[in-house]
């Protein structure tokens, strides 16, 4: 909008350095300031840090490089003064901001990071409001945006910035800053960083940029071993009640479900009644989809889901099979279910999925195949992170094979 302005603003220019890269070198920053709102922006040049002046914020010397860098700065000096004034003259409504962005060239662009991850968020919305999209997975697109801009005006005192200007550098400050301001584990910060950088994939792959600018970072994840409740731990939930708490009776019970069905927390709660029916063998068995990759699943009832089944089949008039729980919520139920059950572990409702492939299924001899199947897994390789070969199998296997091979192994003379 518009309007003269009746007193001058207050303008300022400041030139700083970041800390040194990796090279030793100092990145030359750039801060505007216009009514106390800054916006910072990074110069082209790196300066070795014996020759910078921080009060002067100027280089030392009358060397080539020296001299290079000083009118750089003299430069941008200039031009960001001539941008002020004539937007001063011209009576528009000035911030550093708009300052910056006409200096960079990116005043009429719209290819910035943040517009370019609602464009995305704002599409795999249709896809969760369809069912096409999982609800955790949808989260994460969101607090990916939420903590990008929130890097974005902490660190650079932006509400967005130019595709074109991601680099190496403000990728790895911004794992920084997840590491630094909210304390995650490396995994942790590593899955929204892939996130983001699925963003810059879909930029590049839409020609809006022609390098991928985390070339040289490192997205692997830290190998963990994952949570799962052995047999007695197990026994000791199933045998616990919890009349006088439902909601803990009802996290128990959804949570032993899905111990014995492979189900996650997102197919649990869309589960309905009419996909748990008669099959071939005229059993029950469970006839569904998984959320996250729409894989058919076809699960046979044991007896424990059994028994669950038929305690909420008549309990409400809902198609859904059990009332819906908050993600958070029923973690927390499980911390207070964990403390009564005496189970020193940091119980989840992501470690049913382990549970049933490592205690309920592999341990008790179920082909990796069959199990990956019923996980709704699209390759074996991915069951091998959920089910894990415990000491006890392989001594039961051992045993067994040391039978099946006994005549073999008698007719070995020293």
């Amino acid at each position: 909008m518009k309007g003269r302005n009746v007193a001058r603003n207050t303008f300022k220019i400041r030139f700083y350095t970041k800390d040194a890269n990796k090279n030793g070198l100092l990145p030359l920053m750039v801060r505007i300031t216009v009514n106390g709102e800054r916006s910072d922006f990074r110069a082209h040049d790196e300066i070795p840090p014996e020759l910078w002046l921080p009060k002067a914020g100027m280089v030392a010397g009358r060397t080539t490089l020296a001299n290079q860098i000083n009118n750089n700065i003299r430069n941008i000096t200039a031009n960001l003064t001539n941008i002020y004034n004539r937007l001063f003259l011209a009576g528009e409504h000035i911030t550093a901001e708009k300052i910056r962005n006409e200096h960079l060239g990116r005043t009429h662009s719209n290819h910035t990071l943040l517009a370019i991850f609602r464009e995305h968020n704002d599409r795999e919305q249709k896809l969760f409001d369809v069912g096409r999209r999982a609800k955790s997975t949808f989260n994460r697109y969101l607090l990916t945006y939420r903590r990008l801009e929130e890097y974005l005006k902490t660190e650079y005192h932006l509400t967005d910035i130019a595709m074109n200007e991601l680099n190496y550098d403000f990728i790895y400050g911004f794992s920084t800053f997840l590491y630094s301001k909210y304390k995650v584990e490396r995994n942790t910060a590593i899955k929204l960083i892939q996130i983001f950088r699925k963003i810059v994939l879909l930029a590049k792959r839409n020609d809006i940029i022609r390098k991928d600018p985390f070339e040289g970072f490192s997205l692997a994840l830290d190998k963990v071993d994952p949570n799962f409740l052995d047999e007695p731990e197990l026994q000791a939930l199933m045998q616990r009640t919890f009349y006088n708490a439902p909601h803990l009776e009802l996290t128990r019970d959804k949570f032993i479900f899905c111990c014995f069905t492979g189900l996650a927390f997102c197919d649990v709660e869309k589960l309905q009644k009419s996909e748990i029916k008669e099959f071939f063998d005229g059993q029950l068995w469970i006839l569904t989809e998984r959320q996250k990759n729409h894989i058919k699943v076809k699960v046979p009832l044991l007896d424990a889901a059994n028994v669950i089944y038929h305690k909420y089949l008549h309990s409400r008039n809902d198609e859904l099979l059990f009332p819906s729980s908050n993600h958070q919520n029923i973690n927390r139920h499980l911390k207070t279910i964990a403390l009564y059950c005496n189970i020193q572990k940091d119980m989840t409702f992501h470690m049913v999925r382990h549970t049933f492939g490592t205690t309920v299924t592999t341990l008790h001899g179920v082909d990796l195949r069959e199990v990956s199947k019923m996980m709704g897994h699209t390759n074996t390789k991915m069951t091998e992170h959920y089910a894990r070969v415990l000491d006890k199998k392989l001594s039961s296997t051992m045993i067994e094979l040391n039978k099946h091979t006994s005549s073999l192994q008698k007719s070995f003379q020293i």
